[in-house]
């Protein structure tokens, strides 16, 4: 009879446990956490407020992440890429820039912009670095879709999970080709 009346205890005082963790499995971003039928018990109240700063937070943040990405966007060429060199994403400018839709490139390799004349050894060293989880920073010379060259000042960085592994690759670059072009006059 004790453990009978010991389990349903135990199962009365853990339900608000369990609503309350259905509630933030089923959550959306976007929505509202709402806990139906949850007693009002001093502790559950103040699960349920931390879970709602929580999400605050996460929006705060996210909306936050989405400036620096816009900014990063409009003010700079950006690709992502896979482990194995694959574009995940490029932004307007990088179309702009190469000459490319989007559509031509998604899915293609990295070496799409590459130029033939832009040094072997250069993208041993950035794909040696890479490999180290280092980030690369340097200028590459970028063959454009109509065969004209252009350059770049580039970063890659390596971007890795929580295990340390890589899960992409971000690059992000700036035009430096009347640059390199009004040097090459000077010279």
């Amino acid at each position: 009879v004790g453990l009978l009346f010991f389990a349903l205890f135990a199962r009365a005082l853990l339900k608000p446990l369990g609503i309350i963790a259905n509630v933030v499995q089923a959550y959306r971003p976007g929505e509202r956490l709402q806990f139906p039928n949850l007693r009002q018990e001093p502790e559950t109240q103040a699960i349920v407020g931390a879970f709602g700063r929580m999400v605050d937070n996460v929006r705060e943040y996210t909306a936050l992440l989405e400036r620096y990405k816009l900014s990063v966007d409009e003010s700079s060429i950006v690709s992502r890429m896979s482990p194995q060199g694959i574009l995940t994403y490029v932004n307007d400018e990088f179309c702009r820039v190469s000459g490319y839709g989007q559509e031509e490139l998604a899915s293609q390799s990295w070496d799409i912009v590459r130029h033939p004349t832009g040094g072997e050894t250069v993208y041993d060293e950035i794909w040696s670095s890479l490999g180290e989880k280092k980030i690369w920073k340097g200028t590459l010379t970028n063959r454009a879709k109509n065969g004209e060259s252009y350059y770049v000042k580039s970063t890659i960085v390596p971007i890795l999970d929580e295990d340390d592994e890589v899960v992409e690759y971000i690059t992000i670059q700036h035009d430096v080709t009347q640059i390199i072009q009004q040097r090459a006059l000077i010279d």
